[in-house]
């Protein structure tokens, strides 16, 4: 776990918003395939856990860590979304 300064979305077609990100952890307990990681970045008030998407070549479109994430902090861009999580699953 590096520590970063980071803000702002990160990830190509696993976006992480880390302005949103509470560091829950719930994606990464979410994902059978271990597409996210954690880290430690700086904040006005020490530092916070997030997440980044570290092996986004691993993910299958499944979008559970979309689902689990409680303040929607992630998005699953591919092919298959239709910016419908449900619609998506049901045409994958």
């Amino acid at each position: 776990m590096k520590n970063e300064n980071s803000s702002g979305i990160i990830g190509e077609i696993v976006k992480v918003d880390l302005d949103r990100c509470n560091g829950c952890l719930k994606c990464i307990r979410a994902c059978t395939v271990r597409v996210f990681e954690k880290f430690e970045t700086k904040t006005m008030q020490g530092t916070a856990m997030k997440v980044r998407p570290a092996r986004e070549e691993e993910c299958f479109f499944c979008l559970l860590c979309e689902l689990a994430c409680p303040l929607e902090a992630i998005e699953i861009k591919s092919y298959y979304s239709s910016g419908d999580t449900l619609k998506a699953l049901l045409d994958y």
